[in-house]
């Protein structure tokens, strides 16, 4: 099957789509706690993972190809929580991980000329996130609920090639949640914000189709929203 080219980007797809299995070994290392009379739930874990022809899907802005790396490296530890705070109805949970995710310094200069050693896009070195969740009630018949949750991830490369350009910059989006709800969980309305502070960033960058030094993203979602009502019958 042949593909037709404009500019050297491929403007039809492959129509046989086959490509090579991808296996890989992986070890982890890690512990789970429970604490402070059953109050905090701790894990910790360590983990190594080694991919042999890595499928790294790539989009051009036309088309999504998909190619066979050789070897593709994951290591790191992860560490999450879960605490139920003394104040009744409070809870915290969250997590950190660490994760250097990279291609051998032995990929072919021919799948990419900055991949060798290099790490993956879409694979940020550090992310954690922390939620904070409040449950009351308010009178015999109605509960009230607040929750917080943020997320954060460090710099990251959003394109396959790995092109400067499309390096997106740490940041930390945070989305919240107020409601009131009847005992009996028959009804429930909430007001809810995703993406609360509006951070702009890209999902993932490509360069432009028939644009030659230019490239164009999907961007993340903006502040968004809204009232939601819940009722079961």
């Amino acid at each position: 099957t042949t593909t037709q080219t404009v500019a050297g980007q491929a403007t039809a797809p492959v129509l046989d789509t086959r490509f090579g299995r991808e296996l890989v070994d992986s070890y982890e290392l890690g512990f789970k706690n429970t604490l402070f009379d059953r109050s905090l739930l701790l894990n910790a874990t360590l983990f190594y993972q080694d991919y042999q022809d890595f499928q790294l899907n790539a989009f051009n802005g036309l088309v999504f190809t998909v190619t066979s790396v050789p070897e593709v490296v994951s290591q790191g530890a992860d560490v999450d929580f879960l605490w139920f705070t003394p104040l009744d109805g409070l809870t915290l949970n969250g997590g950190v991980t660490y994760a250097d995710t990279g291609y051998a310094k032995s990929t072919p200069a021919a799948l990419g000329a900055r991949l060798a050693g290099t790490r993956l896009s879409l694979a940020p070195l550090w992310s954690g996130s922390l939620a904070v969740s409040y449950e009351r009630n308010l009178t015999d018949d109605l509960v009230g609920k607040f929750a917080l949750n943020a997320k954060s991830v460090s710099s990251y490369n959003t394109g396959s090639d790995l092109a400067p350009v499309k390096t997106q910059p740490g940041f930390t989006t945070v989305n919240a949640r107020l409601g009131l709800s009847s005992e009996d969980k028959r009804w429930a309305v909430e007001a809810w914000a995703q993406n609360l502070l509006d951070e702009t960033y890209y999902q993932v960058a490509f360069d432009a189709p028939l644009q030659p030094g230019s490239f164009n993203a999907f961007l993340g979602q903006p502040r968004t929203y809204g009232l939601t009502l819940r009722f079961t019958y």
